[in-house]
């Protein structure tokens, strides 16, 4: 869990810093690394709010290939969930 922890302060720090120092290519990349870090930990809702901002961010951007892969991420999560309902 430690392991865990850390990994979302690194998350957290990279987002932080991107908003700050970067693009915004590399703060919907951020966003979204974040995202699939509180996938991990289980926190879908707050993961599904991060993806779905770094979505938005992927497609201003014109971003087509880091859309679809964030799509992707979304729908793990919403399949998780119905496995979640179904296998509790």
């Amino acid at each position: 869990m430690q392991t865990q922890k850390r990994a979302l302060e690194l998350y957290s720090q990279q987002l932080a810093f991107t908003r700050e120092h970067g693009g915004r290519r590399e703060e919907a990349k951020a966003q979204g690394n974040l995202g699939i870090a509180y996938t991990l930990k289980g926190d879908y809702a707050w993961a599904y709010q991060l993806l779905e901002r770094s979505l938005a961010m992927f497609r201003s951007l014109g971003d087509t290939a880091s859309a679809a892969l964030t799509m992707q991420h979304l729908a793990n999560i919403q399949a998780g969930r119905v496995l979640l309902a179904v296998h509790g």
